[in-house]
C-alpha cells in the first residue's frame, strides 16, 4: 500500500506539542472515561494513561509503554530521531541520539516492530480518517487495550408488540449475547521526500494526512464489504439478518421502492439516519422526478429526503444487480475497535534512487454490526 506525495500539503494547524494529551478532554462513553483528540475523536480509554496499573503482567507492560512514550521527553526524543531518520536513516539517526535519548527510544519499540508514534501524530492521523472514512464518521468508534473488543451482540428484530400488560415473548422476538471484535493492523507506506525533514511538526502532520488517506480506502472497504473471516471486519453488506428492499430491475427509476427503503427502518432509528450509496445510484435516485418535472426527493449537498447522504463505490453502481444503497443509523448498528498504539518504521534505502524514504505506519482497528436492525439495504435485482 503506497501512497506518493511530492511535497507537503499546507495545513491550517500543526500537530501539538508533546505531551499535549493531559490537557484533552474527557468524555464518559458507557461505564468508561474516554480521552478525545483536540478535533472530538475517540483516542484512548482514560485508565490507560492514569490510576493504577492492570494487574495482568502483560497488560500492565503495554500499559506502562503507552504512559511513557505520552512524555515529554519521549516526545522530544521522537521528534528528534524522526527527522534524522528520513535523512540519514534510522540506525545512523540512532546513534547520534545521546545515551537518555537512546534509552527512551528503545522504550518505545513495539514488540510488533517499529517505533511507538507519540500520541500527538496518532490524534493527527485518527482525526485526519474521521474526517477521510466512512466508519470513523458513521460508527461508534470505542477505544479499546485489547486484541478484541467484547460487547453485546444484538442477534434478531425488534419488529414485536405488546398485548395488554404481558408482552408475548416469542424465542424470536430479542436476543441478546456477547461478541468480539478482533483488532488486526493496517499497515501503509507513505513515500515522502526527505525535504520533509526540515520541519518536523508539518512532517509528522503530512507523514499522518497521507497515511489517513490511503488507509480511509481500506477502511471503506472493510466497513461495507468486509467478509468477517480472519481479521477482516464484518462489512454491512454481506452481514447476515439485515432486511433489504428490492430498489428496482437493474436500476433504479421508480421512487416508491426508495421510499419503502426509507420507510422500513425502524422508527427508533429513523432520527440518527444516513444515507450510503454508490455515486450512481445516489445519482439516480436525485434525478427522479413526478410528473410535472420536478425532483421527487429532496436533495441538497451531502443530503437526500432530508437525511444525510454519504457515497461509495464499495457499494454496487446502478445498472447492476446488487446492494447499491443503504439506510440506517450507523452508529448504533457498527462498531468500531480501536487501539492507539500506532507504530512508524522508515526505510531509507528502499526509494534512494528517487531521494524519497519509504515511512510504513501501522495501525489497529477493527469493526463489524453489532445491531442489524439499525440498518436497512437497497438491492437492484
Amino acid at each position: 500500500m503506497v501512497v506518493e506525495l511530492t511535497r507537503p500539503r499546507p495545513r491550517k494547524a500543526r500537530i501539538d506539542s508533546p505531551a499535549s494529551l493531559l490537557l484533552w478532554e474527557r468524555t464518559t462513553v458507557g461505564s468508561q472515561r474516554v480521552i478525545m483528540t483536540p478535533s472530538g475523536h475517540p483516542f484512548a480509554l482514560e485508565q490507560t494513561y492514569t490510576g493504577p496499573l492492570p494487574e495482568e503482567a502483560k497488560l500492565a507492560a503495554w500499559t506502562r509503554k503507552q504512559r511513557y512514550v505520552s512524555t515529554a521527553f519521549y516526545g522530544n526524543t521522537f521528534g528528534k530521531w524522526l527527522p534524522l531518520a528520513i535523512k540519514v536513516g534510522p540506525d545512523v539517526a540512532f546513534q547520534m541520539l545521546d545515551a537518555d535519548e537512546r534509552k527512551a527510544l528503545v522504550e518505545g519499540v513495539d514488540e510488533r516492530g517499529g517505533v511507538l508514534a507519540v500520541p500527538d501524530f496518532t490524534a493527527a492521523l485518527f482525526s485526519a480518517l474521521a474526517a477521510l472514512s466512512l466508519p470513523m464518521q458513521l460508527a461508534d468508534v470505542q477505544p479499546t487495550n485489547s486484541d478484541r473488543l467484547l460487547l453485546p451482540w444484538l442477534e434478531s428484530g425488534l419488529d414485536w408488540a405488546a398485548t395488554g400488560e404481558t408482552h408475548p415473548w416469542a424465542e424470536s422476538d430479542l436476543r441478546f449475547g456477547i461478541a468480539g471484535i478482533s483488532v488486526r493492523d493496517f499497515i501503509i507506506m507513505v513515500r515522502a521526500p526527505d525535504s520533509w525533514a526540515a520541519d518536523m511538526a508539518l512532517t509528522m502532520d503530512q507523514i499522518a494526512q497521507a497515511a489517513a488517506a490511503r488507509l480511509a480506502v481500506l477502511l471503506n472497504y472493510e466497513f461495507i464489504r468486509g467478509p468477517g473471516t480472519g481479521l477482516h471486519w464484518w462489512g454491512f453488506s454481506v452481514r447476515d439478518g439485515i432486511a433489504s428492499t428490492t430498489l428496482g430491475a437493474g436500476t433504479i427509476d421508480d421512487p416508491v421502492p426508495v421510499r419503502a427503503l426509507k420507510h422500513s427502518l425502524p422508527a427508533a432509528y429513523a432520527g440518527n439516519a444516513s444515507w450510503v450509496m454508490s455515486s450512481s445510484a445516489a445519482a439516480a435516485a436525485e434525478e427522479l422526478l413526478d410528473a410535472d418535472g420536478r425532483p421527487l426527493f429532496q436533495v441538497g449537498r451531502g443530503s437526500f429526503d432530508n437525511a444525510p447522504l454519504y457515497e461509495s463505490d464499495e457499494l454496487g453502481p446502478n445498472g447492476t444487480a446488487g446492494i447499491a444503497a443503504a439506510y440506517g443509523d450507523f452508529r448504533a448498528a457498527y462498531v468500531v475497535a480501536q487501539r492507539q498504539d500506532v507504530t512508524l518504521t522508515v526505510l531509507n534505502e528502499r526509494f534512494i534512487d528517487t531521494g524519497e524514504v519509504g515511512i510504513v505506519i501501522k495501525a489497529r482497528l477493527g469493526g463489524a454490526v453489532v445491531n442489524p436492525d439499525a440498518i436497512r439495504l437497497g438491492v437492484l435485482a
